[in-house]
């Protein structure tokens, strides 16, 4: 993705990697201009089947006549590295997380609108329908709009030479390509605001290291050794149980060892009320996050009975969070790490135990550090006894008493 039209014809007869960022802006452009083509074409169809008296299906989550398509949730920006292939530059995207959910037909189309800090529209784009948006997803791994990147490209439906220097959000509304039978969304929220150009990031303070209860260093060891994950934070000789519901917090009164709770990125946070945790007297507790039909993360509670507040259990190894850390920590310090992000924040209020699905690739297994990070006070803190173990499917099983996220290094953190 580079700059202007004419820098990108420069790009085309310099170097093979200037020209393969040509063709992924060309594909961009085709994808838009498809896209509108087919919209066009279906709306003149679905027109034509009104007036003439056809019966036409029912599409988008088959929704009945005049419900309203969904309003796009989570909106959010979203940082996407491109790698040395195209110069190590950052492209910013606005997303959000039912973008690609049956709440939407193939062809309705979105508005992305972006303001600046003083309430202004600086940039309005409708060209993008689900179906153009999952081509490049599928193709470079894009999650939604691109606003803008490092490179100096500006979305062209902004009409902008340059993006100034300062604070943005935007907001996202869904179009009916079939507006016989369903009516446009509402408006979104705002997304947060995103500060582009002036501010750099600082890199995280280290605090006193975190003591584990129990003993046993695991890989912090003087000796190097994993230490055994078999009597941290779960138990052999008892089911383990589970409750909650996807994107919703529950009281549920049937807890069995079939119910295991499951959640989906793009679905929302899970929380177990307070109230719920007191049916769990004399078991414990497991919640699996599963992405795409495979399990990234499950934390098992040994007594949820002693919990007397709210706790979000849902947890990641992917996702635009977990790559916000895992560069901030790769930008300032020389190891490789991996990071479990968790929806919940500050003390778990006891040890749990966690088994998450980690990228070690290149990673002495025998010498990995654990830590905890606050990305709100942008601390980390070692954890002295995870206790970690690393089984035959590749997970990663270590205990924690904190949340927020835990970030795991090839060994001791050395500054840059």
């Amino acid at each position: 993705m580079g700059g202007s039209q004419s820098n990108i014809e420069s790009y085309r007869d310099s170097s093979r990697k200037k020209k393969t960022i040509l063709r992924r802006k060309t594909t961009m452009q085709m994808s838009k201009t498809t896209s509108k083509i087919i919209s066009l074409c279906i709306s003149m169809v679905l027109a034509f089947g009104v007036f003439a008296g056809i019966p036409i299906t029912a599409s988008a989550a088959n929704a009945p006549l005049g419900l309203s398509l969904a309003k796009p949730a989570d909106v959010k920006w979203e940082e996407m590295d491109y790698g040395s292939e195209y110069g190590n530059a950052k492209g910013y995207y606005a997303t959000w997380s039912n973008l690609f959910s049956d709440d939407y037909a193939e062809y309705d189309y979105f508005i992305i609108t972006l303001y600046n800090e003083a309430g202004d529209v600086v940039g309005f784009d409708d060209n993008w329908s689900k179906s153009s948006l999952e081509n490049m997803h599928e193709q470079h791994g894009e999650n939604g709009v691109l606003i803008y990147d490092t490179n100096g490209y500006v979305n062209d439906a902004f009409q902008l030479t340059t993006l100034p220097n300062g604070k943005y959000r935007f907001t996202v509304q869904a179009i009916s390509f079939n507006p016989y039978q369903y009516q446009d969304s509402d408006v979104s929220d705002f997304s947060d605001w995103h500060e582009k150009g002036t501010t750099t990031t600082t890199p995280p303070t280290v605090n006193p290291p975190v003591v584990t209860p129990g003993g046993g260093s695991g890989g912090g060891s003087s000796s190097g050794s994993r230490g055994s994950s078999s009597s941290k934070g779960s138990s052999s000789t008892r089911d383990t149980y589970g409750t909650g519901t996807t994107n919703n917090t529950t009281t549920s009164t049937t807890i069995n060892s079939s119910n295991i709770s499951t959640t989906s990125r793009g679905s929302g946070e899970t929380t177990v009320q307070a109230a719920a945790w007191k049916k769990l007297s004399g078991k414990s507790f497991q919640h699996s996050t599963v992405i795409n039909g495979k399990t990234e993360v499950r934390i098992t509670i040994s007594n949820p009975s002693s919990i007397n507040r709210d706790l979000k259990v849902s947890a990641y190894t992917t996702g635009s969070k977990v790559s916000s850390i895992t560069n901030k920590f790769t930008k300032y310090f020389s190891n490789k790490v991996s990071v479990v992000h968790f929806d919940q924040t500050g003390s778990w209020g006891q040890e749990i135990r966690v088994a998450a699905k980690l990228d070690l690739k290149g990673m002495d297994t025998d010498n990995l550090v654990f830590y905890t990070y606050d990305s709100a006070t942008n601390t980390y803190q070692r954890i002295t006894a995870p206790n970690y173990s690393i089984d035959s499917n590749g997970f990663v099983h270590f205990s924690t008493s904190y949340a927020g996220s835990i970030v795991v290094s090839d060994g001791p953190l050395v500054k840059k």
